[in-house]
């Protein structure tokens, strides 16, 4: 390059890639000029590439409950009770049969 010549160095943007987004890119030093001939200039270009912010799991508000799910097989506390008078009563006109057959009544 010729004595006196001004240089600015600039970078074209890039795609984010997948899971991260690229920062402005850091240049050291953005412009020079060119001050004795043969003169040897250093640049330096950092790119930094910003992961994406982990995406965090949400709790529910109330924790699953463990156990079996309902079936819609569950049997009323009436139905059991009604059940028992039942066998209680048939087997009360079972015995009095009895009896009355044995002393033939």
């Amino acid at each position: 390059m010729p004595v006196g010549s001004s240089c600015t160095v600039t970078e074209t943007s890039s795609a984010n890639p997948a899971g991260g987004t690229w920062q402005s890119p850091v240049i050291t030093p953005a412009s020079f000029t060119v001050d004795a001939p043969g003169t040897a200039i250093s640049v330096t270009v950092t790119n930094t590439l910003q992961p994406d912010e982990p995406v965090t799991p949400v709790e529910p508000d109330q924790p699953l409950q463990p156990g079996l799910p309902g079936t819609g097989g569950t049997v009323p506390w009436w139905a059991i009770a009604l059940g028992g008078v039942l066998v209680v009563g048939g087997a009360s006109a079972l015995i009095v049969a009895a009896r009355r057959r044995r002393h033939g009544e």
